[in-house]
């Protein structure tokens, strides 16, 4: 699994993106440090599961859509999955054992889940996502009742995680997005 998470900072009007720097297949840590994130003209992207959610739509870059329509990316990402067959019937819904955060040059953050259901953000909330997903949010908690800059939070959120869960091996990862004005 992973961790990754994001937070909009709205004084500095920039989203936070963060992720471990490994990945993990088994009992083996994969060797690399690499970013969780794709960034897809005003949107950036990361997925939990493995490799093989992000590559499908990778392998469709050029067809990402650039609408503010969280929905039409959330379209575009079951093709992308259901064109190779990606992901299994559970009780009766499509599960994709996966989930993703998305986040908008605008700033807002979308989570979505397994099943690709889609569900916005609080604005000014810090999510996380993955196996290391609940140590990162209680970090997170903590540090911005404390008083925390958004990175400094975003840091000891995914130094959290690392250190706490096996499944999200290597170094935390930090990048920012400028939300458009």
């Amino acid at each position: 699994m992973t961790i990754i998470c994001a937070y909009y900072d709205t004084e500095e009007q920039l989203v936070y993106l963060g992720s471990n720097s490994r990945s993990r297949r088994g009992g083996t840590i994969i060797p690399g440090d690499s970013s969780k994130w794709s960034f897809y003209g005003d949107w950036a992207m990361a997925t939990t599961g493995g490799g093989l959610p992000s590559d499908l739509v990778e392998a469709r870059r050029e067809k990402f859509p650039q609408s503010p329509d969280a929905h039409e990316v959330v379209r575009f990402i079951r093709k992308s999955y259901e064109i190779t067959g990606f992901g299994e019937k559970e009780d009766g819904a499509q599960d994709y054992n996966c989930s993703s955060i998305l986040v908008h040059s605008s700033g807002k953050i979308f989570d979505v889940d397994g099943t690709l259901s889609l569900a916005e953000v609080n604005p000014g909330a810090f999510w996380a996502l993955g196996s290391g997903m609940d140590y990162a949010l209680g970090a997170a908690f903590v540090a911005k009742q404390r008083g925390y800059a958004a990175r400094e939070m975003m840091q000891l959120a995914l130094e959290a995680a690392i250190e706490i869960d096996t499944y999200s091996p290597g170094q935390p990862n930090i990048l920012t997005k400028t939300v458009a004005a």
